[in-house]
């Protein structure tokens, strides 16, 4: 087995919202394909994730693409990194990098993400969560 592919949509037949003064807006339909291939177990057991997408509003598709490694070879300790473009006002597409860390101790985990923008108020993102499975 080589991986997973899938197919999406989001807003397929163009929904238009209408608000209480009576405004209306439509909004993009989206349509995408993503593929992961299966853990590459040479390399620090490594995914690869790609994806491309198209939005009603620009011609050009939208490219995504990423990795995540354990490198213990194990789920305890999770690497990733990233790369995803991102469509901005006037027809521009930027893209932008993000990475990660995560620690699994048995059904508690423990994530932080970093993730780079250009919106002032919020550049350089820092996330952090914690799950837990019961």
């Amino acid at each position: 087995e080589w991986g997973e592919a899938v197919g999406f949509g989001k807003n397929i037949w163009g929904r238009e919202v209408v608000y209480t003064n009576g405004a209306t807006e439509k909004l993009n339909s989206e349509f995408g394909v993503g593929f992961k291939t299966r853990e590459l177990e040479s390399w620090w057991h490594t995914e690869m994730l790609v994806q491309a997408k198209v939005n009603s509003q620009i011609n050009t598709p939208l490219k995504s693409a990423g990795l995540r490694a354990y490198p213990l070879g194990t789920g305890i300790i999770t690497l990733s990194a990233g790369y995803k473009e991102k469509f901005k006002i006037g027809s521009e597409i930027r893209g932008y990098v993000s990475s990660g860390i995560g620690i699994s101790l048995e059904n508690v985990t423990f994530d932080y993400g970093f993730d780079t923008t250009e919106v002032f108020a919020q550049e350089n993102q820092h996330y952090f969560s914690m799950s837990i499975k019961y």
